[in-house]
């Protein structure tokens, strides 16, 4: 009986963490043209779309990177975070998203539990645990 020990196919951790650099940036850069688009061609911004995206990067790199440690999910959120940025300065501006952050009111605290959720996701489902 030949018994195989190790599995040779097998990728190694900094393997799956640079497959999952290459897939989670891939989806960040999707999610990045959809939000634009949607943006420029409807005229509709919704904050709320964060979530679904914090969520769709953090599966990506689960299922693609297969890992447990910590940078998958420090990977994830970064590229949230990204995202929200780059189609935040694009919608808005660098005054318009200073006026979210320090404005008064009931939506801007949607606006950013919106983003606080998406980084949370993000952070917690990036893993395989």
């Amino acid at each position: 009986m030949n018994m195989k020990v190790f599995n040779t196919r097998a990728l190694t951790r900094k393997q799956r963490f640079t497959k999952a650099l290459l897939v989670g940036t891939a989806c960040a850069l999707a999610a990045i043209a959809v939000l634009i688009l949607v943006w420029h061609q409807f005229g509709l911004y919704m904050s709320l779309l964060y979530i679904p995206v914090g969520f769709g990067i953090a599966m990506a790199i689960q299922n693609f990177g297969r890992g447990v440690q910590i940078q998958f999910s420090l990977l994830s959120v970064f590229l949230t975070l990204a995202v929200i940025v780059i189609v935040d300065l694009y919608a808005f501006g660098v005054e318009g998203i200073l006026e979210i952050l320090t404005q008064y009111g009931i939506d801007s605290l949607w606006e950013i539990g919106y983003r606080a959720v998406a980084l949370y996701l993000a952070y917690r489902y990036a893993r395989v645990v």
